[in-house]
This record gives C-alpha cells, structure tokens and sequence, in this order.
C-alpha cells in the first residue's frame, strides 16, 4: 500500500525500510508506541527461487517422480546397474552395511533424511513417510513440493528430532532399506536394524547443512544404495556449482570494500529477538562476508547483549523473518535502541528466510546465500527481475492441481542456470575505506 509513504512527521524511525525487494516498511511513530510493517513482495521471489532449487535438486530430467511407485519396480539410469545382487556399503556412522540389490522400497526417518531421498529418487521408492511429513509446512520445500504425494503413503511414525522409531509399523511395510538421520549414533542404528531385520543406513548433515562434506557423502550413499549414482554426482556437482559460482562472484571484492553485517533473531530451540545471532553463519560464509559476530569464536548460535550489538553496530543487518515479529514487539518498547543503529539509520535492515526447517532446507539456504551476496554484487537483483517475469513458464499450478511436480523440473533447469551460471556479474563500486 502506497499510503504507508505519506508524509508524517511523526516518523521518528523512519530508516527501517528497506531497498527492493523490500521486506520492512517505514515504522510509523504514533504517542510514542511503533508498530514495524513487513512487505511481503520482495520475499515471494525468493521463496520462488528457493522452490526453483528445491524442484531441480529433485527432478530427474523428464520423469514424473512426485508420486509413490506403488512397489513397481524402478528402472535404473546408471549403466553400471547389478541385479540380484549384495552390496556392502560404509554409511555416515562409520557402519558397514550389507544389502541386497535391487533396492525396491525404502523408507526415511529422522531429521532431513526424507528431504535428501528425494534428491536422488523422488518419492519413486517411498513406501512409507513419517506423520510430521503428512501436512504441509510452509518453508519445507520438498513437502511443499511433493505434498499431494506424501498424503497418499502410509504413517512409518511420527517424526521429529526426539521421535523414536516405531519398530512394529517399519516391519509391516517391510522396506528393503532404511535411511536415517539423526545424532550419529551408530548404536542406535544397530538397535533398529537388529529389532527390524531391516538394513539402516545412516546420513549426515555436518555443522552446517550446507556445502559440507558429509552432505555429499550422503548423496552419493543414497545414489549407490538406490543405483542412482549418475543421479547423485548431478546433484553434488550443481551444489557445488553454485559455492564456486557464488565465490567468483566476490573474489575481487576486497575485505575493506565489504559492509560489516550481522544476522539476529535466529531460531534456536524456539524463537529468539535481534539478539540471537551466529558466527560462522553459513550464507554469510558463502559469500566472504564480515559477520561482526565472527570475532566471537564460537559456532552455532549465540544470544549477546544488545550492549554488543552498539558496540559492534554493523553497517547491514539481517533478520530471520520466521522470528521478526518479537524483533518487532521488542521494538515497541526500545526503539531509542534500534534507532542508535546506522544499518536502521541508513535502510540498510533486510529479512532473510528461515532456513531450518526439520532440518537444512539446502536449496533455501543457497537462495539466502544469493540473497546476502546481493550487496555485494548487482547479479542477484538481475536474476529476481527476470525470474518474477518469467515465473509463469517455471511454476505450473495446473500440473500442482492434478499431484504433479509443483514446477516443470526442465523449464526450471533451463532457467535458473541461465540467471544464475550465464548471467554476468558486476561488482559494486563501494568507496574504499582507506
């Protein structure tokens, strides 16, 4: 609504909006109470690009692998198949595991396990899917994506970080294998296999979810176990396309050009204000940037003072939208110290996506990376202009209706590597601090 623009000289934080795409209004003063705004429009696009990288993470070119398979047998498109066959491999918890080939019906538990089958296979083997996995979650790109079809797969248990397995309904669905990811414990996996009879094969996120090496390994394990390497080595090379993409992008951007930044309100066993933070963060790690909470030395999350927070005070902030609102209800009542920062003085405070969500959404944590590097480079702005343009080639909503693939999977492989692979970079000309 342009009317929130008027002028009003009661807008005492009036910095808080932000460039385009624009994710937080100018917050309005009235009697000395604020009420910060969010915009959605801005973050529509990257949820989009997000949902691009999701469906081609987990396309296969041509194939329609949204549905269960019913027990069909699935035709490989490796040349290097064997059927009939014992395998041994090595899973992410240092266990060997023997199965026998070819794998028909699989099933996924723990947390992210299902998101990184359906990497490689889709729901083509699925046999079975947890409850948590039943309804649709906003920001869970693969059950956004595969929804219509995980509705049609029966309950294996409930799901959910201290969920147990539920040996009994495993047994009747009688998978030929089990993945599972969770805390590595390799006893656990050992009790499960032994009460179920079935092969449990481990797999791994790493620290931190996205380009790390154990994400790979558990790729490609997924893609010997289901004789799907070619399909795995895809996957793993366009990950890993991207990380190089991304630091060509701001090589030659020196570290005294770069804006320091800062990301707060992130979740961490529940919601959190501007207060929680991280070093090591990830999409900042991608793109080099200056993450002022890196001088503390600790990984994973952090709560500061606010005290650190004005002693630091970054040029550029971001803020994890899934907890904007108690920055938001915090702001109501210390405004004088959001104000007191130049990245509200100066709009330079942004949303960014929540990225956890059961675990690493990796194709959302890679349009957040593209995301902070926009203010760096000007490429990621080109790529959102064309990709709202050109959304109605790339997301079929008729397909969606009748449970098919949410986006046409080749479409979006065409295009997202022309914007993000072919779309030449241009660096911002910041003015050296020297």
């Amino acid at each position: 609504m342009h009317s929130a623009r008027k002028k009003s000289k009661a807008i005492d934080c009036k910095y808080l909006n932000c460039d385009e795409p624009k994710t937080i209004r100018k917050t309005h003063i009235g009697k000395g109470v604020g009420m910060i705004r969010t915009r959605t429009a801005g973050l529509i696009l990257i949820i989009a690009l997000s949902l691009v990288l999701s469906t081609i993470l987990i396309s296969c070119a041509g194939a329609d692998n949204t549905a269960p398979r019913n027990n069909e047998q699935p035709s490989s498109n490796d040349d290097a198949s064997s059927r009939d066959e014992m395998i041994t491999v090595t899973d992410l918890a240092g266990r060997e595991i023997t199965i026998k080939t070819p794998v028909d019906k699989v099933v996924a538990i723990g947390p992210g396990a299902l998101r990184l089958v359906t990497y490689i296979d889709g729901l083509q083997r699925l046999a079975g899917v947890e409850n948590m996995d039943k309804t649709l979650v906003a920001g869970r790109t693969y059950n956004m994506v595969f929804h219509d079809g995980l509705q049609q797969l029966p309950v294996i248990g409930q799901g959910g970080p201290d969920s147990v397995p539920d040996d009994e309904r495993l047994v009747d669905i009688n998978p030929d294998v089990i993945f599972m990811a969770s805390l590595l414990d390799a006893a656990k996996a050992d009790e499960l296999q032994s009460k179920t009879g079935i092969p449990v094969v481990t797999l791994s996120y790493g620290q931190a979810g996205i380009f790390e090496e154990d994400v790979y390994a558990s790729l490609e394990l997924i893609g010997s176990v289901l004789d799907r390497k070619d399909r795995a080595g895809q996957v793993v090379d366009y990950i890993k396309g991207i990380q190089k993409d991304l630091k060509d992008r701001v090589k030659d951007i020196s570290d005294e050009d770069k804006p320091t930044v800062y990301v707060g309100a992130l979740g961490f066993k529940g919601g959190h204000g501007i207060e929680s933070t991280r070093g090591n963060y990830p999409p900042f790690m991608a793109v080099d940037a200056r993450n002022v909470a890196d001088v503390l030395e600790q990984t994973g999350s952090v709560m500061i003072d606010k005290e650190k927070l004005l002693e630091w005070d970054p040029e550029i902030i971001f803020l994890d939208k899934g907890n904007f609102h108690i920055v938001e209800e915090d702001y109501k009542k210390n405004s004088q110290f959001y104000n007191s920062l130049q990245a509200v003085k100066n709009s330079k405070v942004y949303g960014i996506l929540p990225y956890n969500q059961y675990n690493t959404n990796i194709d959302t944590a890679l349009a957040n990376c593209y995301w902070v590097g926009k203010y760096f480079i000007l490429t990621v702005l080109t790529i959102l202009i064309l990709l709202k343009k050109r959304l109605r080639y790339t997301i079929s909503f008729s397909a969606a209706v009748e449970g098919k693939c949410l986006i046409c999977c080749s479409r979006s492989t065409v295009l997202l590597r022309k914007l993000v692979f072919q779309t030449k970079s241009k660096v911002v000309n910041r003015p050296s601090r020297r």
